[in-house]
């Protein structure tokens, strides 16, 4: 057998292939979805005596999301169909929605840990000053030197610290789930741009 050039019908089965893998997983592509992407793609081309190689294969896929990110997909319509055009156009756009969303998930679970982290040490801070404050008014009450209205203002001090941390912690809260939205917004509003592209681009 010789080794095989890509052409558009090959392309197709090389960009169905790793959507079908991709969805599965949602982490992109691995090594192993490689191997599974190579074997198939040689299975369906067995029959013709030919088969690609697994570099050839993520070379293609590479060049082919390059050619689509820079709207340069007709230096491709010089070979196949208007079809097959049209259907490496549309995998490649699920392709890449599915990628911005998986980048998306990211961004989104590493603002949530490091909120996550925040908030505990803000909980902490507010845990250490309570029992502090605790301890305090214990003190306070054990404590023949002070009058009652010294005990009752160094109660009333560390209540309203206590109350401050609390509210810095709902304020915290807020501010992270806002400039999640405002995130998710723009993500959106770039995923609506580029749709528009492409449909301007088959026209």
């Amino acid at each position: 057998m010789k080794t095989a050039r890509f052409y558009p019908g090959l392309d197709i089965v090389l960009l169905r292939e790793a959507l079908a893998l991709s969805s599965e997983d949602g982490q992109g592509l691995s090594k192993e979805a490689w191997e599974v992407i190579h074997k198939n793609i040689n299975d369906a081309i067995k029959a013709k005596h030919i088969y690609v190689t697994l570099r050839a294969c993520r070379d293609r896929y590479r060049h082919l999301q390059d050619c689509h990110r820079r709207a340069e997909m007709s230096s491709l319509r010089a070979s196949g169909t208007d079809e097959e055009y049209d259907e490496r156009i549309q995998l490649l756009t699920e392709l890449a929605d599915f990628d911005e969303e998986r980048k998306l998930a990211q961004i989104k679970r590493k603002s949530e840990e490091a909120e996550k982290e925040r908030q505990g040490v803000i909980i902490r801070e507010v845990a250490m000053k309570s029992l502090s404050a605790t301890k305090t008014r214990n003190d306070d009450v054990t404590d023949p030197e002070l009058t009652p209205p010294q005990r009752k203002r160094r109660n009333t001090a560390s209540d309203s610290y206590v109350k401050y941390l609390e509210d810095k912690l709902e304020f915290e809260r807020e501010k992270f789930e806002l400039e999640k939205k405002e995130r998710e917004a723009r993500l959106e509003k770039d995923n609506e741009m580029m749709k528009l592209m492409m449909t301007l681009i088959k026209k």
